[in-house]
């Protein structure tokens, strides 16, 4: 649940604050985000048992080099098919759908953030060795930090793009945080084999 409001605080906020037509703008922006994030979410499934078994046999560097075997993977085929996208998205757009030609530049901004979310590297290895708490921590401070970054721009005045970016500011700060949390907790687990 957090994880998704991780990725959805941004909608809410924008329904809140902002009317019908901007969440519409913003809502054709988030199909092509969560249709990115599929791939991720695909990849990371198929590496997930591999993660899983080398923890169950102490294989700790096994575990670690399919993380980021799956951290790699989805980063670049989720870029890839982010730029394809972006790319025909600003031709589509405008020339099909000429009324949303103000979500492009919101899309750009949210293909960037979901193609970096397999950055965060650790969140199966946590899960794995019972540190979901860790990963929970990192969702929940990265929630926190986009809705204040979204109503530091919204009372700011900025428009629906400032939602965009505290979304992309809020993920890079969860992956590092995760990153960072992340290694500490998986260097004590090698640490006490």
């Amino acid at each position: 649940i957090i994880g998704e409001l991780l990725l959805s605080i941004d909608r809410l906020i924008i329904s809140i604050f902002f009317d019908s037509n901007q969440l519409g703008y913003y809502g054709i922006s988030s199909i092509f985000f969560k249709s990115i994030r599929i791939i991720g979410v695909a990849i990371s499934m198929m590496t997930l048992p591999l993660i899983v078994k080398s923890f169950a046999k102490k294989e700790y560097n096994k575990m670690l080099n399919y993380s980021k075997i799956q951290q790699w993977l989805s980063f670049g085929i989720m870029g890839i098919c982010s730029i394809f996208i972006g790319i025909g998205q600003s031709y589509f757009i405008p020339h099909f759908m000429p009324d949303f030609k103000s979500s492009i530049s919101t899309s750009y901004i949210l293909l960037t953030a979901v193609s970096i979310l397999p950055l965060s590297l650790y969140p199966h290895i946590l899960n794995t060795i019972g540190q979901q708490k860790i990963y929970l921590l990192a969702q929940t401070i990265a929630i926190g930090l986009n809705i204040l970054i979204s109503l530091a721009f919204v009372y700011g005045g900025l428009q629906i793009n400032s939602i965009a970016l505290a979304s992309l500011i809020s993920i890079v700060s969860y992956i590092l945080i995760i990153r960072y949390l992340g290694k500490k907790a998986f260097n004590q687990i090698i640490i006490n084999k």
